[in-house]
């Protein structure tokens, strides 16, 4: 009989007790991405000055300069770097109207057009690559009056550089 009623007292302790929980669990999981794609930009823009000349000198057809541009793409990526303007030949002004065109190229030879449409090619290396813009007077101009008198005239224009990639 005490082992009966040792069994219950057992049996009641532990019943009392609680009970452990069981732990569920489940699982799934999911993917890091990144997508890299090439960058470029201009890092470099030289103006292209053709300095001080004489009528004689741009009349005679014969003046080039040069100026650089600097680009830094990541290795392998392809870019094109177009210059504002179409058709080649460009018009530096004065303020009173005088005007001399030029025209801007991708080769020193003064061969290969450089605008919009005709753009220059390139690979990136990782690191900066200069290009340089030949550019050249071919001898065209009208000299307004008023600059003649005042002594000479200071013609500029504007290019926009567009790198595309």
């Amino acid at each position: 009989m005490m082992n009966k009623i040792l069994a219950m007292a057992l049996l009641a302790t532990a019943s009392s007790l609680p009970m452990a929980a069981q732990a569920s669990s489940t699982s799934d999981s999911f993917q890091v991405r990144l997508s890299l794609v090439g960058s470029c930009s201009i890092e470099s823009v030289e103006n292209l000055d053709f300095g001080t000349l004489s009528v004689d000198d741009v009349s005679s057809g014969t003046q080039t300069e040069t100026g650089d541009i600097g680009i830094a793409c990541s290795k392998g990526t392809s870019y094109d770097i177009g210059l504002s303007g179409t058709n080649g030949t460009r018009t530096l002004r004065s303020h009173n109207g005088s005007t001399v065109s030029y025209e801007l190229y991708q080769d020193s030879g003064n061969s290969i057009d450089w605008d919009n449409i005709s753009v220059l090619s390139g690979t990136g290396t990782g690191t900066m690559v200069t290009h340089t813009v030949s550019g050249h007077l071919p001898g065209t101009f009208t000299l307004n009056p008023n600059d003649q008198v005042s002594g000479g005239a200071v013609l500029k224009d504007v290019v926009t550089v567009t790198l595309t990639f």
